[in-house]
């Protein structure tokens, strides 16, 4: 991460820098703590043996933790039917007035009413289908799961882009837990980069990572030379540690890269 020039530094008042030091230090804790609600939100719902940090590395990998649920008969057939339930239910919610507030609690109503015409061979023959598609959508969950470790290269790049979200907390709880300062370096081929060795620092804590000089500086502005020497030693070990011609798959990957950039 490059250090701004020195003649292009913000020079701030100690009122200023107090003042921006509480906004960063709040906007931390701000995304601190959606990580740790969801977390806890997870550990709730999951009611399962996994243990919290586990389930936190499935929801950066986009898996998620809960299995999805069953969808009762009369949804399925509605999903099946819903143009013209919806054209049905359309015109007689809006002969009724009713409050839009009612309209997904009378739109399941509807769809019970409509379901219970059905004659009962019919009916249980929509019950087997919602069984079998939920049977069929846990079994995917759970070979998901099953590949945590082992995702496509198109998934680790997606979790590597909003790896910051999943560390800041954790860094900011090991600062305050061990009042030190914590920096974490991620290093190696990145897949949109075709394979291009690259490093990563997280730093934890950051409304705090400054000297003890008369005017606090960061490391990179303190020392930039040593700064940036921590990187490239860093990566000069990467360079030992992959070999570029075991990325065959490199062409394709950054094509499929390419294609999910190109639908947002």
């Amino acid at each position: 991460m490059n250090q701004l020039p020195p003649n292009l530094l913000e020079r701030l008042s100690p009122a200023e820098e107090q003042m921006k030091n509480k906004s960063i230090n709040s906007w931390l804790h701000y995304q601190a703590n959606k990580i740790d609600g969801g977390l806890r939100h997870l550990t709730h719902a999951n009611k399962s043996t996994k243990d919290p940090f586990t389930i936190l590395l499935e929801k950066l990998s986009g898996l998620g933790s809960n299995l999805p649920k069953c969808l009762v008969p009369w949804e399925c057939f509605g999903k099946d039917l819903l143009k013209k339930l919806v054209n049905d239910f359309d015109n007689d919610f809006q002969k009724s007035g009713k409050s839009t507030n009612l309209q997904a609690k009378l739109w399941n109503e509807f769809l019970q009413v409509e379901f219970n015409k059905l004659q009962p061979l019919e009916k249980k023959a929509w019950v087997k289908w919602a069984q079998d598609m939920h049977g069929a959508q846990v079994e995917e969950a759970e070979i998901c799961s099953s590949k945590l470790m082992n995702l496509p290269p198109e998934d680790r790049q997606d979790c590597l882009d909003h790896i910051s979200d999943f560390f800041y907390s954790i860094l900011d709880g090991v600062h305050e837990l061990l009042n030190m300062h914590v920096t974490i370096l991620i290093g190696g081929p990145e897949l949109k980069k075709s394979g291009q060795l690259n490093v990563l620092r997280l730093i934890g804590s950051l409304n705090i990572e400054t000297n003890l000089s008369p005017i606090s500086k960061t490391w990179g502005e303190a020392d930039e030379e040593k700064y940036q020497l921590v990187t490239q030693n860093f990566k000069e070990f990467l360079c030992t540690a992959y070999n570029p011609r075991a990325w065959p798959e490199k062409e394709a990957v950054q094509k499929k890269l390419d294609q999910q950039q190109s639908k947002k």
